[in-house]
């Protein structure tokens, strides 16, 4: 894990320490708070650690508007709001209960990477990514896991998967800044226009 974050740091398009990386998130945890109340997303509690808040906005970011209406369009006689919110492939993490198998947590063949974890969900928690039916790694911290997800995505010059290409490259913005993935977004205003004017990034 740590080759891989090492890796990821150095790459030329990336060029930023982890210390970094982790002080321009922590720095946005603010916003999120302030935007998911806004949004009745989720209420993050004064009381909750950086982790905690970590994890609640990393399983809810799939549900900020920008993206929630067009993540998963429902099928003909699906309801529009369980196929939204129960589409398990536009998310960046989804939670499991403590004992559950791996077996079972492990995304669909066709979803795009994400992360799993498995524990308490705002207490401790097995963080993991699977590719090919085999973990590539797993951590109990929340934001190294999100860092490991950034970069598996990165070194590894993967795909985005439509359902959830923009949570993850919002992620990326937050912590590398949106100058290092404008090129994905280039032509997307309503995501850069979420960057600046709720979460106070330099476009």
């Amino acid at each position: 894990m740590a080759i891989l974050l090492r890796e990821f740091s150095a790459m030329e398009e990336v060029n930023m320490s982890l210390t970094v990386m982790k002080n321009n998130w922590n720095e946005r945890l603010p916003y999120f708070k302030k935007y998911f109340s806004e949004k009745n997303i989720y209420r993050i509690d004064d009381t909750f650690s950086d982790d905690q808040q970590t994890i609640i906005i990393l399983e809810n970011l799939h549900r900020i508007p920008l993206w929630l209406k067009t993540a998963s369009r429902p099928k003909r006689g699906q309801a529009a709001e369980r196929s939204t919110l129960e589409n398990r492939a536009c998310r960046v993490l989804e939670v499991f209960p403590e004992n559950t198998p791996v077996a079972e947590a492990r995304p669909a063949a066709k979803d795009p990477l994400r992360l799993s974890a498995i524990g308490d969900a705002l207490g401790s928690l097995n963080f993991f990514a699977i590719v090919d039916t085999e973990p590539i790694f797993n951590t109990l911290d929340p934001t190294e896991a999100m860092l490991l997800l950034l970069a598996t995505y990165w070194v590894f010059h993967l795909n985005f998967g439509a359902p959830n290409k923009l949570p993850i490259l919002f992620l990326a913005a937050c912590v590398l800044g949106p100058v290092k993935v404008k090129s994905y977004v280039s032509k997307n205003d309503k995501f850069l226009d979420l960057c600046r004017d709720h979460f106070h990034l330099e476009i």
